[in-house]
């Protein structure tokens, strides 16, 4: 939850400062990167690579659940830097159309990652599906 907080307030400060795309872009790219992170950890429970562990399943859950609320607060207007395609502002509808999605689907995993391996393997897959959702049509490869 401070995670959260911390960078909440950041995006606010940044967005509300008239912040440079550059200082916007490292913000969400640290926030993309644990949510990569937390799904990572989940997918080696998943797969069996490492063993379920409910209070960690429930605590990456918890992380992927939290940051996808604040994801379009990482894309104020005017912030085209990094892999952010520009249909994030040039299509908004559907952007917020598959942010709100994830949101859905994170916040359903976060109540049942921590209930045993196999609902938390389930609950991964459509996380990963809402996750590409939104990667696919809004996010560059890399160079």
């Amino acid at each position: 939850m401070i995670k959260f907080a911390t960078g909440l307030a950041l995006a606010v400060v940044l967005a509300s400062s008239g912040a440079s795309a550059q200082n916007v872009t490292e913000l969400r790219v640290a926030k993309m990167k644990e949510q990569g992170a937390a799904m990572g950890a989940l997918s080696k429970m998943a797969k069996g690579e490492e063993p379920y562990d409910a209070a960690k399943a429930n605590q990456q859950a918890q992380v992927l659940a939290t940051h996808a609320k604040s994801i379009p607060s990482w894309f104020p207007a005017g912030s085209k830097a990094g892999r952010a395609k520009d249909e994030i502002w040039s299509d908004s509808a559907k952007w917020q159309q598959v942010s709100a999605a994830f949101v859905t689907e994170t916040t359903a995993f976060a109540q049942v990652a921590g209930t045993g391996k196999d609902p938390m393997a389930a609950g991964l897959g459509k996380v990963g599906q809402a996750c590409g959702a939104c990667h696919t049509p809004f996010r560059a490869p890399a160079q």
